[in-house]
């Protein structure tokens, strides 16, 4: 809606992908990962157990501490894959999925040795994880019993939605979290829509690398200055329906019509439903906007993005009333995924290769791990690259064209208030302005 509403977002080509169990979704970070569970693949059918990250590592101690750090390191990061890092694992996550196997959490069994590898041992792990897991009582002789030691709720929440991870293998992915881009806002949070304040996820106030607490904190303090400056500008009573119902009129009837037409007959003969338009785009983001993105397939996917929301009015249609929510939301998906493949479009084109959680693949780039394939080269933004330089904004005009800019990044300040001088400020009205 805000962005249907004329609202300019920035940083749309940041998001956040981390492993995470997909039954009962739920992010395998912290102590999911600190226990050291064994990670497997299988067949579709569930057979052919393979330990799949095994060929990927030298030796035992280094797959363990892997596994260890990717709990503190849970978000998928281009710079950790290289020497072994904890988002190789994602990495080989990924690529055994897209092979046709589905990828599994073990917590009733370490990692096991072969091939070389040698067996696992907590001895011969770090000081970290040692001292880690020590003090935290939690040396068990398997990963569930290190997890029952370290995070009895973490067994229980899994137990409550019928998942035994002291029997089951718990089938996982890498999957979306949230984003790190979003909606611009000024100092006290308001866009460049009067009156419009977006607080949270939804502002694109979290970086490349979004650190989860510093992204609860911008919430909390957006909250707080937001409220500040609405109490001094905005404190005047609400308009009269009376005075307000015309203003709506056009985007009502506009509802209405939506409504009416998705209701009616198709203009084609196979009309499109919205669980279909809804599919179609998550397929394409997994394809072009997720952890993983290959220059070469985001052009096509961006027209393809613009085909299917121009082929909306004539071909969204539900066969119940019932349905018309769903419709509302595979349409406003719909807008949004163009907006956002967009930004990465521009973002690729002005040079933009592998930063945070996003690895570009490039066959002129770097293969980070010897026992990948050169289907994997990449490559990283040099140091100083332009697009490290400047934000690149994107919004949608009055004709519903999709437009795109950088502008520099505003300098951190480095003045010192003088806190006497700033509480007077504050305490007479001079700050909020």
């Amino acid at each position: 809606m805000a962005l249907r509403a004329g609202a300019v977002a920035q940083n749309l080509t940041e998001s956040q992908f981390g492993i995470a169990s997909v039954g009962f979704r739920w992010n395998l970070s912290g102590s999911y990962q600190q226990v050291v569970p064994r990670y497997v693949s299988a067949d579709p059918d569930g057979g052919n157990e393979l330990e799949f990250l095994n060929a990927h590592f030298p030796d035992m101690e280094t797959l363990a501490e892997a596994i260890f750090r990717k709990g503190y390191e849970w978000p998928f990061d281009s710079d950790r894959v290289a020497d072994h890092g904890s988002s190789l694992i994602d990495l080989l996550v990924f690529r055994e999925i897209g092979a046709g196997r589905r990828a599994f959490l073990d917590f009733s069994k370490n990692p096991q040795g072969g091939d070389g590898m040698g067996p696992f041992a907590l001895e011969s792990m770090s000081s970290e994880a040692r001292d880690y897991l020590s003090s935290s009582a939690a040396l068990g002789d398997t990963p569930i019993a290190r997890l029952g030691a370290l995070n009895q709720p973490a067994i229980e929440l899994f137990r409550d939605q019928g998942i035994d991870l002291a029997r089951d293998r718990l089938e996982i992915a890498v999957c979306a979290q949230h984003n790190n881009g979003g909606l611009r806002a000024n100092l006290w949070w308001e866009s460049n829509i009067q009156r419009l304040f977006p607080i949270g996820e939804v502002c694109g106030t979290h970086g490349v690398r979004r650190p989860g607490g510093a992204a609860l904190n911008s919430g909390q303090v957006g909250g707080m200055r937001a409220a500040l400056y609405i109490a001094k500008h905005y404190a005047e009573e609400p308009r009269d329906p009376e005075a307000f119902a015309p203003t709506a009129s056009a985007q009502v009837e506009a509802c209405l019509d939506f409504c009416e037409r998705t209701c009616g007959e198709a203009q084609s003969a196979s009309p499109l439903n919205p669980a279909e338009v809804i599919g179609q785009i998550q397929d394409r983001m997994s394809r072009s906007a997720a952890h993983i993105r290959d220059p070469s397939m985001v052009d096509s996917e961006v027209e393809s993005a613009r085909r299917l929301l121009q082929r909306l009015p004539g071909e969204l249609r539900v066969g119940d009333v019932r349905a018309l929510k769903t419709a509302f939301w595979a349409a406003d998906l719909c807008v949004t995924h163009l907006v956002y493949l967009e930004a990465i479009k521009v973002y690729l084109d002005a040079g933009g290769r592998s930063r945070g959680s996003a690895l570009v693949l490039d066959r002129n780039g770097e293969i980070y791990s010897p026992s990948l394939e050169e289907e994997w080269r990449s490559s990283a933004n040099e140091p100083g690259a332009q697009v490290d330089q400047e934000v690149l904004e994107v919004w949608i005009d009055a004709q519903g064209g999709v437009n795109t800019r950088w502008v520099p990044t505003r300098p951190v300040p480095t003045d010192e208030g003088w806190f006497e001088e700033v509480w007077r400020e504050y305490r007479e009205g001079r700050v909020i302005v």
